[in-house]
């Protein structure tokens, strides 16, 4: 699995460009940093923000010292971030362009077989992961939309049913 991280560099009371959507360092603070790659486990690419100076004033829940908080994580299931784009989109960044082609040289290294496992392995896995997603995302879907019902006479299909005019009048 490939890791890459962006530092943050903006000091306390500075002010990021809220305009630009483009990685610089003075435009997180230095208390952040992105921890993001290529997983060939999970074939996603993803991105991980973390805290490193939480400030937490909750006396219940201390941080111990040199403790780092994960603040927002993308990719964390299996082909849910296909592209360097997308996952710039999803982090709302313009990675520097060194990392989005070490990032695009790690996926193509995987699906070529340079990883270590064989190409036609990788893709036979690849597919089987796939399935599994559309699987689980159907299911959200049909959850969400509840059950199915019975579609009505009208709604038949004429090329397997016929010509339905005169069936639906309403």
């Amino acid at each position: 699995m490939s890791r890459y991280r962006l530092r943050g560099q903006l000091e306390l009371f500075e002010e990021p460009d809220s305009y630009s959507r483009a990685y610089e360092p003075g435009s997180l603070s230095t208390d952040y940093h992105w921890e993001l790659g290529y997983s060939p486990i999970r074939f996603t690419y993803f991105a991980e923000l973390y805290d490193d100076d939480p400030d937490y004033d909750d006396p219940d829940f201390p941080v111990p010292p040199g403790a780092r908080v994960l603040v927002r994580a993308i990719g964390e299931r299996n082909c849910s971030v296909d592209s360097v784009e997308q996952l710039q989109a999803e982090m709302k960044v313009d990675l520097p362009p060194a990392i989005v082609a070490a990032l695009d040289r790690d996926r193509e290294f995987h699906f070529t077989g340079r990883l270590g496992e064989r190409a036609d392995q990788v893709r036979r896995r690849w597919l089987l992961l796939r399935g599994i997603e559309l699987r689980r995302y159907l299911r959200e879907v049909g959850q969400y939309l509840g059950p199915v019902t019975q579609m009505p006479e009208c709604a038949a299909d004429p090329r397997r049913d016929g010509p339905t005019e005169g069936r639906c009048m309403s």
